[in-house]
């Protein structure tokens, strides 16, 4: 399975889990002792499969390794770093929206530093994306 497809699966076992979760809780309210057993047994089940599935995925992670310029990471240490990215283009479009409020001056520097990270983002995100789909999981 390719490890896009496995942190797909992973992601509707989660739903599962909240839908059934809801449902045990409305079980539970209504006091329906019997019903809430059989469900219990079936949650327990979900967790098993979204831990084999997390498990599989975090392993994966960490021994894909994609080329960033002349670096090569770990796909962990990448969205790391894709994180880190993202959080500072917030940073910087929240300086330029409040420029902007102000009708002040912004500084072009910010606004070259905005694209740069902008295009580190994005070309981070392109490696991790392909190597989601180009990777099999264990």
């Amino acid at each position: 399975m390719l490890l896009a497809e496995a942190i797909a699966e992973k992601e509707y076992i989660k739903e599962s889990i909240r839908d059934l979760q809801n449902y045990i809780t409305a079980l539970s309210i209504e006091g329906d002792q019997d019903s809430i057993s059989k469900y219990i047994e079936e949650l327990d089940e979900l967790y098993k499969r979204y831990q084999k599935f997390s498990i599989s995925i975090g392993r994966t992670k960490n021994s894909t390794v994609i080329k960033l310029n002349d670096t090569e990471l770990n796909l962990s240490d990448a969205y790391i770093i894709y994180e880190s990215m993202e959080y500072k283009l917030s940073v910087y479009k929240s300086i330029l929206d409040k420029s902007f409020e102000c009708e002040s001056v912004y500084p072009k520097v910010l606004l070259t530093e905005l694209e740069k990270a902008r295009l580190d983002a994005k070309t981070i995100r392109t490696e991790i994306d392909y190597a989601l789909w180009n990777v099999e999981t264990s």
